[in-house]
Parts: structure tokens; C-alpha cells; sequence
């Protein structure tokens, strides 16, 4: 800004200068040359004056910057991303409390929670996690299946064919929905807990996990 004041005020005294030279150089005189002279010093004494006075204003504006002190951005820490869902291949017989549930098929496993070797599911960060099951009988049989975390019960599923006094019913699938909180390394895994000792497979009986929000 204080560069290109300077310049118009050099073109102006340039104009001023060239027009009073157009004026005497056809008979110039002493007094008019004196003139020219006198002139010629006054735009300069102008000019560095108001040199001088930018550069003050520049220096003093400098002397006014204060360092910027705040902290950098920083990159967000990536989000964890936990998701699984799998299916009973087939159906499961002479079922107890030992059983494993290996839900493999239809795999989906990001972030590798689910481990076939045992079928449990463990928590890789600690936060909300949301889990799914479901159990599919076929009429005159059926399951009591719990979902368990490190050993204790959060989620019940019941399923089949039964008789309850001398009421006929039926279920042939039953689900259910859990949120829990999640420490890291926690265990989630199905387990039988009563019935005909069957659970049918085919694509239908489903065990989910994910994790909805870290902690």
C-alpha cells in the first residue's frame, strides 16, 4: 500500500514538473528556470517526508504483531469401526451348556471381533456395543438361549413348540436386541439354557454385534 502511494505521488509531481517545463521551454528564463528548480526540491522535500512517515507506520505496525500462540488443529483420532454378523449353518443337536454356537456363516467381521475358535465376540475398544440374536425351531421342539457377558446374562431368547399346561404354542422364531457397556476385552457368547436340546440353522438363527459409540 505505502509502495504504490509513493509511486502516484512521483507520477503527480512528474505531471506538475513536465506541464511547467512545457510552459517555459520555448523562452526560458533565469526566473523561470529558478522556478522549475525551486519546485523540483519542494515535491522532493514531499516526498521523502511522507517516506519517511510510511516507514514509521510500518515499523510500528510490526512492533504491534503479536505471534500467534494458539495450538495447531490436530487430526481427529480415527474412529473404530466394529460390526459382525453371522448365520447357523445348520441345524445343532443334543445341545448343552458346553455347546458352541459358531455363527459363520454370511460372515461379517470388521474389525475382527468374532473369533470362530470359541464363537465369542470381544470388545477391541470400550464403549456401547448393540447385539442381536435369533433362534429358529421348527414346531414340536424348542430352545431357551442366552446371551452372556464375562458369564452374566444380557439378553434372552426363547423359541419352539411347546406345551404350557393345556395351551398349544408356537414360536418358530424368536429374537431379541440388547445395548450394553463394553470394557475393552470383553467377552460376548451364546449359550444354551434349556429345551429340546435342537436349534435349526439354515441362514436364520443370527448372532450381531457392533459397536454404536466409543468410551
Amino acid at each position: 500500500m505505502a509502495t504504490s502511494f509513493i509511486v502516484v505521488l512521483l507520477f503527480i509531481a512528474l505531471v506538475g514538473y513536465t506541464r511547467l517545463a512545457e510552459a517555459v521551454s520555448e523562452n526560458p528564463t533565469a526566473s523561470q528556470i529558478r522556478f522549475l528548480l525551486d519546485e523540483d526540491a519542494a515535491l522532493r522535500q514531499k516526498l521523502h517526508t511522507r517516506i519517511q512517515g510510511l516507514r514509521q507506520s510500518v515499523s510500528t505496525l510490526n512492533a504491534s504483531i503479536v505471534p500467534c500462540s494458539c495450538p495447531l488443529p490436530t487430526t481427529p483420532a480415527p474412529r473404530t469401526q466394529v460390526s459382525y454378523t453371522g448365520t447357523l449353518k445348520s441345524t445343532m443337536s443334543s445341545l448343552n451348556a458346553a455347546s458352541v454356537f459358531n455363527f459363520t456363516g454370511d460372515l461379517i467381521n470388521v474389525g475382527a471381533p468374532y473369533t470362530p475358535h470359541d464363537a465369542h465376540f470381544v470388545a477391541p475398544v470400550s464403549g456401547i456395543y448393540g447385539f442381536s440374536l435369533a433362534a429358529y425351531m421348527s414346531p414340536r421342539y424348542y430352545v431357551y438361549i442366552d446371551l452372556l457377558k464375562e458369564n452374566a446374562p444380557i439378553l434372552h431368547v426363547k423359541t419352539g413348540h411347546y406345551y404350557s399346561g393345556s395351551t398349544n404354542r408356537q414360536v418358530n422364531l424368536g429374537t431379541n436386541f440388547v445395548l450394553t457397556n463394553m470394557t475393552k476385552g470383553d467377552h460376548v457368547w451364546a449359550k444354551y439354557s434349556g429345551g429340546s436340546a435342537y436349534l435349526f440353522g439354515e441362514g436364520v438363527s443370527t448372532f450381531s454385534g457392533f459397536l454404536l459409540y466409543e468410551l
